[in-house]
């Protein structure tokens, strides 16, 4: 509407910079529409996917033991323990996140399937071997230099049992996992 008012006012004493005027302003509100609706998606169903995806690549039998290396609010791991009969679920996270996350687990009946704890990329407090399956996703943008990022990766690869499956969802930079 903006756009609109702008040009009206000025299409007869400057027919040529207002209708350029108009139109860079629509652009630019084009593009904060995507990017609005792109974040909105992430946050909604496009989280549901993605958690989706990352259990399916799983092939869960319902006794591993799972990481879960940080995903927001702990929902992969919530996710995972919701398809567990014996096996165990530790998500990391920061210590508000793994609060409202607790309470979720809580409310779902899932306390006794899944624990949360706080994150220490420099050494996971977890012997060598100890998972079935590694999961996680954005973790590695969260992360501030690409050595911490590659030193994450070491520690996930060091608690993952031989054989074991690791999944990471990454948006961001992915130089770590090279």
């Amino acid at each position: 509407a903006f756009a609109l008012v702008l040009y009206y006012i000025n299409h007869q004493e400057y027919p040529g910079p207002a209708l350029t005027l108009t139109l860079v302003i629509v652009l630019i509100g084009l593009v904060m529409g995507a990017v609005g609706y792109g974040i909105a998606w992430l946050r909604g169903p496009g989280t549901q996917r993605v958690i989706e995806l990352v259990l399916a690549g799983l092939d869960l039998k319902g006794t591993e033991r799972i990481l879960d290396a940080g995903s927001e609010g702990g929902q992969l791991g919530l996710a995972a323990a919701r398809k567990l009969k014996s096996g165990k679920v530790i998500a990391l996270g920061d210590m508000a996140g793994n609060e409202a996350a607790r309470e979720i687990a809580r409310n779902e009946g899932l306390a006794d399937r899944i624990r949360f704890e706080p994150a220490d990329w420099k050494r996971l407090s977890y012997p060598d071997g100890n998972f079935d399956c590694v999961i996680g996703s954005d973790l590695l943008g969260r992360l501030g230099t690409e050595a911490q990022r590659k030193s994450a990766v070491h520690e996930l690869c060091r608690v993952l049992k031989p054989g074991g499956t690791l999944i990471l969802h990454e948006t961001s930079d992915q130089s770590a996992l090279r």
